[in-house]
This record gives C-alpha cells, sequence and structure tokens, in this order.
C-alpha cells in the first residue's frame, strides 16, 4: 500500500520552493499640521483642545481618514500561504547554512531537520475527521541553535510558533482541512533520520509483517492492544523455561518460538500502538523512541506568536527556524491510509 513512500527519498520530500515575493511597504504618513500658536483665551484654547483630541480619537479608531487606513493596514495579517513562502524560505537558507557549516566543520552551531505531522481530534475535526484520524506527517522543520544546545527541547516552541504554516501545508495537499476547527489539530515532531528509518523504509512491507506477527500471537488481524498484551503475555508463560526442565529438546524450541514472539509482539508496538489509538506510533515498536506524541498546549505556547529566543543570539539560547511543506504526494499516502483504516474499523464494527 505504501511502496510510494518506501521509494522516496529525504531529497525529495520537499515540494519545490515558492515564489520569491518581496513583503509589502506600508505607506509612511505624515502627522497632522499644527497652526502657529495665537494669543487667545483659555476657554477658546481648551475649546480647541477638546476638539483636536476628538478629531485624532476618530482618525485611529477606524473612523476614516488617513489615520484609520495607516492603523488597519498595520494590524492586518499575513495570510497563511504567505507565511508559508515566507518560512519555506527561510527553511531554503537555514538547509544552504547547513550545508555549507558542515563542509567546514564548525561544530558551534547545529542545523537539525524534524518532521512534523499533525492530526485531528473531536467534534470539530468535520469532513477531516477520517483523513486526519491519525498522524500525517505534513512539512520539515530546520532548527538553528548553538550546538551546546538541546534542539528537541526547542522544537515544540517552533511549532508553536509556526502553526498557522504548519496547518496551511497540510491544507495545501487536503483543502477541506480548513473547514476543520482549529482547537482540533494537534502536532508532533520527530528527528528526520529517525523518521526516515523508522516511517520511510520501515512502512516498506510493514502490511505483511503485521499480518505474520498477527499469526504468531495466535490473534486476529486489528487485534486490540489488550488482546495483543495478553496473547503475548500466555505465550511468554508457555515457553518459559520452567517449562522445560529435563526436556532439552523442547527448551530449544521454546527459546527459538520466544524470540519470534517478541520480534512479532514489537512489530505490533508492543501493544502500545493500538492503546494511543495510533496506528502511525505504533510504526517501528519501541525502538522508535524519538517521536515525540501529541504535544501539549503548555508545550506549544501562544500559537502562532513570534517568540522572544527568535531574536536573541544563539550564545544565549536563541533559535531560527524554517518550515517547508513536504512534497504533497507522501502526505495524501498518509491520508488514504487513515481512509483505509477507518473503513476497516467500521467493517469490524458491523
Amino acid at each position: 500500500m505504501l511502496s510510494l513512500v518506501a521509494s522516496l527519498s529525504l531529497a525529495s520530500l520537499l515540494l519545490p520552493s515558492a515564489t520569491r515575493r518581496p513583503a509589502s511597504q506600508l505607506s509612511r504618513l505624515s502627522p497632522l499640521g499644527v497652526a502657529p500658536a495665537r494669543c487667545i483665551s483659555p476657554l477658546l484654547m481648551a475649546k480647541a483642545a477638546k476638539k483636536k483630541a476628538t478629531k485624532k480619537k476618530t482618525a485611529s479608531s477606524g473612523g476614516g481618514g488617513f489615520g484609520a487606513a495607516a492603523v488597519v493596514a498595520a494590524e492586518k495579517k499575513e495570510e497563511p500561504k504567505d507565511l508559508l513562502r515566507k518560512s519555506t524560505d527561510a527553511y531554503d537558507d537555514l538547509k544552504k547554512e547547513g550545508n555549507a557549516n558542515a563542509e567546514t566543520d564548525d561544530s558551534i552551531i547545529s542545523y537539525l531537520e524534524y518532521t512534523l505531522a499533525i492530526r485531528v481530534q473531536g467534534e470539530g475535526a468535520g469532513d477531516a475527521a477520517d483523513s486526519f484520524g491519525d498522524w500525517v506527517p505534513v512539512a520539515i522543520a530546520i532548527v538553528k541553535c548553538a550546538s551546546e544546545q538541546d534542539a528537541a527541547a526547542l522544537v515544540p516552541g517552533v511549532v508553536g510558533s509556526r502553526c498557522r504554516e504548519i496547518l496551511e501545508a497540510a491544507c495545501t495537499a487536503y483543502p477541506a482541512l480548513r473547514k476543520s476547527a482549529r482547537n482540533c489539530v494537534e502536532y508532533s515532531f520527530e528527528n528526520i533520520d529517525s523518521w526516515a528509518t523508522h516511517v520511510q523504509n520501515g512502512l516498506s512491507g510493514r502490511k505483511e509483517r503485521r499480518q505474520a506477527a498477527f499469526k504468531v500471537l495466535g490473534v486476529e488481524a486489528g487485534a486490540s492492544a489488550k488482546e495483543i498484551k495478553m496473547a503475548h503475555r500466555n505465550l511468554m508463560l508457555e515457553l518459559h523455561p520452567d517449562m522445560f526442565v529435563d526436556d532439552e529438546e523442547g527448551a530449544k524450541e521454546a527459546d527459538e518460538r520466544m524470540l519470534a514472539v517478541q520480534d512479532a509482539y514489537a512489530e505490533l508496538g508492543g501493544g502500545q500502538g493500538d492503546a494511543t489509538g495510533s496506528a502511525y506510533a505504533a510504526i517501528g515498536g519501541k525502538g522508535r523512541v524519538d517521536f515525540s506524541g501529541q504535544l501539549s498546549r503548555e508545550q506549544l505556547g501562544a500559537l502562532g506568536k513570534k517568540r522572544t529566543a527568535e531574536e536573541m543570539s544563539l550564545e544565549l539560547g536563541g533559535w531560527r527556524a524554517g518550515v517547508a511543506a513536504i512534497m504533497e504526494d507522501l502526505t495524501q499516502e498518509f491520508i488514504a491510509r487513515n481512509l483505509e483504516d477507518a473503513r476497516a474499523r467500521r467493517a469490524m464494527q458491523v
């Protein structure tokens, strides 16, 4: 099912760089002129000051005039597609820096990449409930920081600050996602090397390996985490060395079967994948330790807001980041997998 995923190289994950466009320039408006001071009565001065204050308040509150236009223009938010384009430019620049840094063997600065995945949970999921019911990789982030820093600890903040760009990357591949409530979207990340090893490469032949694993454990395909754990426990008790005292040949066969049972258990996520409701999280078994799982709101911080650390020097704990969309075909491949799994679950419930 996922032959496409297995065939894609890491170099082909990213979409082509978007067309570069300069940011629009806001007009600078001159302040209103003030007439020269004249000898007038205090009463007239008070009336003039009140009138001037009223006009200033009207202009700055959107009541019309040039002052209102400047405020509206300054407060207008950028469109998600424009944010993603800028972030893609930042990704490209940091990627080039990282490549040049690798050639000079400069160990002071690190450039690390992470695969970003989302899923949609809850009543507001809408049409994306099945398509994004499990994790779907949608973007790649590159983080630049001092080598002494723990880059992985910075990624939740990067994801939180770039959530609009990440979501836009997903919506580009699956437009119906735009109708889903934003508070239903969950985020996760994983070091790109781990993702390539356990997910991209691990999915090759995964269907056949899982079918064989269910057979070894003696459970039906699609068994729950509880059923898998119970089958594994029973088999380990049945094959325990204490059950083959004075039976050297039987003990040898039991030992071989025990190894096969352990491998099958790991292939099915060690009984943990279905417990979290995520087949994606179960890929690679317990050996896959770099997948973050769902990031909490506390970890993400203020969504879509720039972080102070982005302006700080790297030596003081600052960081720089860029986000680019993964190739749409790859995202859609995982969406198709989620839809197939959803159909299979419904068929089992009939």
